[in-house]
């Protein structure tokens, strides 16, 4: 699914087989691999499996997988960024429904460090993932709270203004302590996400093995 990853069909359609009888056809993914919907990459739907060691996936969907030198959490993370949804929205194909084929993936421009700095970029990319997770969980644990809060306040007799502001609280919890944690990193980060841009390039299909 676009939001998480490869799932079981049974996670997405609420117990239904929607896959076919005949799976003869169908593309063996290990762990690692990537695979894309060609019509929906446009809207994230691209993905590396992780929580499984082995699946298959519909025909419809293009495989790959990252060649030795090269981190497939690296990959991960930039088919995530902002610069690469650009790249493909460059690239997309059709007039009534736009597609990504295999080779317009390969023609998009990208740089990658060398593979100990791909584990440093890693790790502070994951821990940041990892914060975010944690303050969300937080704000929608909180939310929670608030909503449990707001049914037992006697509103007829609070004054405008109090019910007012109960209404807004925790609805923005600032991600500054976020910010401030990788200050030192993200410039070093930004660097090598936006080489591509600055015609300090390889093409995508040096990475890949397909």
């Amino acid at each position: 699914s676009n939001k998480y990853g490869f799932i079981q069909q049974i996670e997405e359609f609420e117990n239904r087989k929607v896959a076919s009888e005949d799976i003869s056809n169908y593309k063996i993914v290990r762990k690692n691999d990537f695979a894309y919907n060609p019509a929906r990459i446009n809207v994230g739907s691209i993905a590396k499996l992780i929580k499984y060691s082995n699946g298959i996936v519909s025909p419809m969907y293009i495989c790959f997988r990252a060649k030795d030198n090269f981190l497939p959490d690296f990959l991960e993370f930039y088919f995530k960024s902002k610069q690469f949804k650009n790249e493909v929205l460059k690239r997309l194909e059709g007039s009534v429904r736009q597609c990504l084929p295999f080779e317009g993936l390969c023609d998009i421009p990208v740089v990658f460090p060398p593979k100990e700095k791909q584990k440093d970029i890693i790790t502070q990319l994951s821990a940041i993932q990892t914060k975010i997770e944690i303050e969300t969980t937080i704000k929608e644990l909180q939310l929670k709270q608030k909503q449990h809060l707001l049914h037992q306040m006697p509103y007829k007799h609070l004054p405008k203004q109090i019910v007012f502001l109960s209404n807004i609280m925790f609805q923005h919890i600032s991600p500054i302590d976020i910010l401030s944690s990788i200050e030192s990193n993200r410039q070093e980060i930004f660097f090598w996400f936006s080489l591509a841009g600055m015609g300090i390039r390889n093409d995508i299909k040096s990475f890949f093995e397909y």
